[in-house]
């Protein structure tokens, strides 16, 4: 059991328990202050969530070291800057630039090897292109891109950090205007293709080298997302009309599982490193939203956060505790997961403990002192209904304290 603390503790005494209100699983959101407002086309994380990288689309690409309270501008052309990935330690930054609608410029990619101190173009192609969806592995030495020229869609990888590129034999699928979405295992040897308007996700399992179609009965494919080892995928759909859902795979991308998220125009998807948490941002006709999951994407909650904000792009830490969103709008949010509060009641001879998260998510413990370590899990049965676990306890002369830790 890989465990935490969810930081609220609460004591029996002679049978008595007092404990907070409860409340779910959730995360806690705050502007950030210190960002320039600007229309925000992409975001990356660092696995840590510290170090984190924002592309401006029309402007320039901003760096941040202490999780997104003071940012810093990169020494890089104002372009439309449109996708952006980030190594585990934050060290190997990828950018990709969306050419066309910057009239008489470039495209491009381009690596920085120092956190953004400094950037380089690489060998990848330029004219008229456009770069729309980047990813690399933990290291961030193997890359593979998403790009478009005229009606072609392509797809390149990279084994040295950009230096040189290879093109793919994905298939020239789907609509290039808006173009394809990619994703990496953590190794780099498993990659994902979203191809929109093309009912399929392609995948690798030697780092480009081959590729199979998978079928998926939706085409407004917008966003994909992988766990550190491929096994667990998060596909957002934009749908038509803005009227998209959320899809998740277990099996590499080999079946997809549609899940129970209001319908939005989700068009940004992030992942831990274990499949678990994932979040999405989306927009509606009249309003936007992100939601997000601890359990893989069986229960899903919204995070509150303002519906007026067009949301560009989410990513997540590799624990999927630390967030960032960015808006079309101008706004940078980071947030957090907390934890859920613990409840309790009377019921007859029993004390009923209660608190709301997916089932199975978290483990209710105990200790006779708060002075000592030795906390142990309740054996006594736990119950699911309707998003509430409880847990029924004999009332004794003996004091007990409680508290839930994470499975």
């Amino acid at each position: 059991m890989n465990s935490h603390n969810s930081f609220i503790l609460a004591s029996a005494l002679c049978g008595l328990l007092w404990l907070p209100a409860d409340c779910c699983y959730g995360q806690t959101w705050v502007p950030s202050t210190n960002a320039p407002s600007a229309v925000w086309g992409a975001v990356a994380s660092s696995g840590d969530g510290t170090k984190l990288v924002t592309a401006i689309n029309g402007g320039g690409i901003y760096t941040s070291t202490d999780s997104g309270l003071n940012w810093h501008s990169n020494n890089v052309p104002a372009l439309r800057w449109y996708s952006v990935a980030s190594s585990s330690d934050g060290t190997i930054l990828i950018a990709g630039i969306d050419a066309l609608s910057v009239s008489g410029t470039n495209a491009g990619i381009w690596v920085s090897t120092n956190s953004g101190a400094n950037w380089v173009q690489t060998q990848a192609r330029t004219y008229l292109f456009q770069w729309y969806s980047v990813a690399c592995s933990t290291n961030g030495t193997k890359i593979v891109a998403a790009g478009a020229y005229g009606a072609t869609n392509f797809v390149y990888t990279s084994s040295d950090s950009g230096n040189t590129w290879t093109p793919t034999s994905v298939p020239n699928v789907g609509n290039p205007a808006v173009g394809y979405s990619v994703a990496s295992s953590g190794d780099g040897t498993k990659l994902f293709v979203a191809a929109f308007e093309a009912n399929a996700v392609y995948t690798s399992t030697n780092s480009g080298g081959s590729w199979s179609s998978n079928y998926i009965a939706d085409n407004y494919l917008s966003a994909i997302a992988s766990s550190l080892d491929g096994s667990k995928l998060v596909l957002a759909s934009l749908g038509q009309g803005a009227n998209g859902t959320v899809y998740t795979s277990t099996n590499s991308g080999a079946s997809w599982t549609s899940n129970n998220v209001p319908v939005q125009g989700w068009n940004s998807v992030a992942s831990s490193w274990d499949g678990t948490k994932i979040i999405a941002a989306g927009y509606g006709l009249n309003d936007s939203a992100i939601y997000s999951s601890i359990d893989s994407g069986k229960i899903w909650v919204s995070n509150n956060l303002p519906d007026t904000i067009a949301w560009a792009s989410v990513a997540s830490s590799s624990d999927g505790n630390k967030l960032v969103a960015v808006g079309k709008t101008g706004q940078v949010y980071t947030g957090f997961q907390t934890p859920p509060l613990l409840n309790s009641s009377i019921l007859g001879t029993n004390l009923s403990v209660t608190w709301s998260s997916p089932e199975g998510q978290f483990q209710l413990q105990q200790n006779s002192s708060l002075k000592s370590t030795n906390w142990t899990p309740v054996s006594n049965s736990v119950s699911f209904t309707n998003g509430l676990s409880q847990v029924m306890i004999t009332i004794s002369n003996s004091q007990n304290f409680y508290r839930l830790a994470s499975q």
